[in-house]
């Protein structure tokens, strides 16, 4: 009997690591406004336009010249899994976070997959993804992807280029396929 109960809190436990919502800084899908300001200031000094925030590493170097230590706990301020992002931008829809992109460094792969799974568990799906640069040399590129309840987690390689990390919705994704395949219905121009 003591192994069938082991078992049973054993199945629990990982079932409420997988059920996890996923989050950037505590801040996760829904967050006010208010909220992303308070958790997530560097994002408010930088590019700001109506729902969208923009974070770029080097915003960090310039608010702070000369002083390294102020660099780098701004960079820390706004790292993911302990690795530092590049850039991030952060949308907002009716005052609330809708979805998250981080751009991260690709040497940092092991290190943030391995952050990611301690946190959330085993990825749900892994692709893999060829892509060509614009010189026509093709390379391997994959796509991770944990699920939890209607809200994903996706880090993908394009082919060694940079790491695109995004917290969204199934809703979110399929609100933006459907958006495209209706302007290209009424002949809208991609510029």
């Amino acid at each position: 009997m003591r192994f069938n109960y082991a078992a049973v809190m054993l199945l629990a436990f990982v079932s409420s690591v997988h059920a996890e919502s996923f989050s950037y800084k505590g801040l996760a899908l829904g967050a006010s406004a208010e909220e992303l300001r308070e958790r997530l200031p560097n994002y408010m000094d930088a590019t700001y336009t109506g729902s969208l925030y923009n974070f770029k590493s080097i915003d960090c170097a310039r608010k702070n010249p000369g002083n390294s230590e102020a660099v780098q706990q701004c960079l820390k301020a706004t790292s993911f899994g302990g690795v530092p992002v590049e850039s991030g931008s952060i949308y907002l829809r009716a005052n609330q976070v809708y979805s998250i992109d981080l751009k991260v460094k690709p040497w940092y792969v092991g290190e943030l997959i391995g952050a990611i799974t301690a946190r959330y568990g085993k990825h749900s799906d892994r692709k893999t993804l060829e892509y060509r640069n614009e010189y026509g040399v093709k390379s391997e590129g994959w796509i991770y992807t944990w699920v939890s309840g209607s809200t994903s987690l996706t880090v993908e390689d394009s082919g060694g280029k940079e790491l695109a990390v995004r917290i969204g919705s199934f809703q979110s994704k399929q609100e933006i396929l459907e958006s495209m395949r209706k302007a290209a219905e009424i002949g809208a121009k991609d510029f």
